[in-house]
């Protein structure tokens, strides 16, 4: 049978001859695929590979002839990656630490604003990546509204029973939240079993440039080896076996719930692997952050801690680590395996860790009960003891300077650049009483000097009205102190005398810890309250971070 080549010595038309040599050429191109990968079907070595045909890849052209026509390549050369993005939940911070309230910097791709409603949640990375290519179906969007609202129902419940038994003795109040886990419990395992499904069916083939089976396990396997000797290029070894751990808990197939919260944790607080699986000294469990559960919860435990609770942590902390080692291996060796194999191995392991994860909440229960059992367990401060006028005019007082703040920042144009000769001052022009209002970015000092460029009235204009705001604060501020000197006076011994300034800065930074610990109550009943199922803590933590109202990680490059 003639070659192509051959065809085209014989004297033909020229039309014809430009047709037969095209024609030769696509077959010559189909021909040199690899061997086994079909025309038009998919290449496994492209990224997010789907089933080609000729119509996808290539157009028809037509010559002035009509029977002369050929497939043009679109892509004669291979074109640059785009790059690729996931999105992280937040951090969860440890129980009554500050809470973060400005905003990200602009980002290049921040996070969709409906991702707060499920910053607890395993499929977050999926819901996110669909979210901010607005490729959500509308069957999945309704079945996500109807698993927030079966979710909502349940944490109102839970609520609501925690608070009508505040005031119950511990005893009573820890058998009775035992008797309505029983009734519970099994409805939110039909809750968790959902969102397991909606996390598998909010998966794509791959995601965001991470293959969905493997996502992470390049780098876990390299971050279990040891590392390489320090030096300027060497990336440092717990923040990659963090991030590695970050990618596995949402993206590794085969892993159950509570081993995804495991790794969750492990990113949050990587052990070196010279210590993961050793035992912790009793010593060693005080002053320091606990990894505790519901996973990611944090507390910070306190010094001089009895000998047997420290010792409980100690073995708490060493079981934890042991898991959390093993599943790091067993990811790693997996790592270069297929993905059906490593899935199989990942689901083996989590039938073998289920019980040693259930004994370990059995532990994390009865070091709850021993810290509900301490003279002073963890809680908000008390404030100073002033008279019930004075304490509500202080407060007046803050909460008039905080809208005297908005009233002067809705005069702004654009905001003033914080590194420039016009910046907002972050401290008080004057002496301020010493309300603890200095150093606080959301709370500056109300005189401000600002550049025309900053402002969309005249200076004149905002110097006016700045002046009259100042000047009712001050009035305000003298008549507080005034009361405050009355009272010392009248009700303090010379020598226990403490300045106006220093009970003003006493009374803020107590009233400001009684805030925060306000808005980490559902946290610390999730963490610390006896008597819950771990799936009502779950629950209830999910609420808890929510209420945090943290801000949303923008999205991170992942090629």
């Amino acid at each position: 049978m003639p070659t192509a080549a051959s065809v085209t010595d014989r004297p033909v038309p020229t039309g014809r001859r430009l047709c037969l040599i095209l024609v030769a050429a696509f077959s010559s191109a189909t021909a040199a695929q690899p061997t086994g990968v079909p025309s038009g079907a998919a290449d496994p070595t492209r990224p997010n590979s789907e089933a080609q045909t000729p119509s996808e890849d290539f157009d028809r052209v037509r010559f002035t002839n009509q029977s002369a026509s050929h497939y043009y390549n679109n892509n004669p050369t291979p074109a640059q990656s785009e790059p690729a993005y996931v999105f992280f939940p937040p951090v969860t911070p440890p129980l009554d630490a500050e809470i973060q309230l400005l905003p990200a910097p602009p980002a290049e791709k921040s996070a969709p604003p409906e991702l707060a409603a499920y910053v607890g949640e395993l499929f977050y990375p999926l819901l996110a990546e669909r979210l901010a290519a607005n490729d959500l179906p509308k069957s999945l969007h309704g079945r996500l509204q109807a698993y927030r609202d079966a979710k909502l129902a349940l944490q109102g419940e839970l609520q609501t029973k925690i608070s009508e038994l505040s005031g119950v003795d511990q005893a009573d109040r820890q058998r009775q939240l035992a008797a309505f886990a029983a009734v519970q419990t099994p409805r939110i395992i039909e809750l968790e079993a959902t969102a397991e499904v909606l996390r598998a069916d909010l998966r794509r083939s791959s995601e965001n440039g991470l293959p969905a089976d493997a996502a992470g396990l390049g780098n876990l396997a390299a971050a279990t080896r040891p590392p390489a000797p320090a030096g300027p290029t060497s990336p440092p070894a717990l923040p990659r076996r963090a991030q590695a751990a970050q990618e596995a808990a949402f993206f590794q197939e085969g892993l159950s719930p509570a081993q995804r919260r495991l790794l969750r944790e492990a990113a949050l607080d990587p052990d070196p692997p010279a210590t993961e699986g050793n035992s912790t000294s009793a010593s060693a469990a005080e002053g320091w952050t606990l990894s505790f559960s519901p996973e990611p919860a944090r507390i910070r435990l306190m010094t001089n801690l009895p000998a047997q609770l420290a010792e409980k942590i100690s073995e708490y902390v060493s079981q934890k680590s042991g898991l959390k080692a093993e599943l790091r291996e067993a990811i790693a060796r997996s790592a270069t395996t297929g993905s059906h194999d490593r899935i199989e191995a990942m689901r083996r392991l989590a039938a073998a860790q289920a019980p040693r994860l259930a004994s370990l909440e059995a532990a994390a229960e009865e070091i709850r009960i021993e810290f509900a059992a301490l003279p002073e367990p963890p809680g908000p401060p008390s404030a100073p003891a002033l008279p019930p006028g004075l304490t509500t005019r202080i407060s007046a007082y803050r909460a008039h300077k905080v809208e005297v703040l908005k009233t002067l920042f809705a005069l702004l144009a654009v905001s003033p650049r914080s590194d420039g000769p016009d910046r907002m001052p972050e401290g008080p022009s004057g002496d301020d009483g010493g309300s603890g209002m200095s150093g606080r970015p959301h709370e500056s000092a109300v005189t401000t000097k600002l550049s025309p460029a900053n402002l969309s009235v005249s200076v004149e204009e905002f110097n006016r009205r700045q002046s009259a705001l100042v000047a009712d604060l001050n009035r305000e501020l003298a008549g507080i102190r005034e009361a405050l000197s009355e009272f010392v006076r009248s009700t303090n011994p010379r020598a226990d005398r403490k300045s106006i300034a220093d009970l003003l800065s006493e009374f803020e930074s107590a009233r400001q810890k009684q805030e925060t610990w306000a808005r980490y109550r559902e946290y610390q009943e999730a963490v610390l309250l006896p008597g819950l199922s771990p799936q009502q803590r779950r629950l209830l933590f999910d609420a808890a971070v929510e209420v945090l109202s943290l801000p949303l990680p923008a999205a991170e490059k992942t090629n």
